[in-house]
């Protein structure tokens, strides 16, 4: 089972189902992901893991930067990012700003922060801290 939370229309609700229900197939391999986190040691841990798997790992520690990237034209496969984030963009707005682009863009928060209704669609919460394998089994 894995500590996920999945947002319904009226309320947030632990996720009870599978690893399979919520991982699907395992096709992460060679996926283009934007991290989004300000502290540089779960950043690196964290990108460390995912590029050890095969898949190709863009860090920044603020959501101007983020948004920078998508200003430049780089259209990520996946996108990982804190809630909480140094400037006046936090992770909610950089997933919003992000699926305004890339509407089917599939979205993991990770953060210390409790879960919010601003949480885009297609996503999925990881509540720090984290397993280190829980990322990598969240992106497949």
């Amino acid at each position: 089972m894995i500590g996920a939370i999945e947002i319904s229309a009226t309320s947030w609700q632990p996720y009870c189902g599978t690893d399979s229900e919520l991982l699907g197939p395992a096709k992460a391999e060679g996926m283009h992901i934007i991290l989004v986190e300000d502290d540089e040691v779960c950043s690196e841990i964290v990108g460390t893991i995912l590029a050890r798997d095969g898949m190709h790992v863009t860090s920044v520690s603020d959501g101007a930067e983020a948004i920078a990237l998508l200003d430049k034209g780089i259209r990520p496969d996946l996108l990982l990012t804190d809630i909480r984030l140094p400037g006046d963009c936090d992770g909610w707005l950089v997933a919003r700003i992000y699926k305004d682009e890339c509407p089917t863009l599939p979205v993991i928060y990770i953060s210390a922060s409790q879960p919010s209704t601003d949480q885009v669609g297609c996503s999925v919460y990881l509540r720090k801290p984290l397993c280190p394998a829980l990322p990598v089994r969240a992106v497949r």
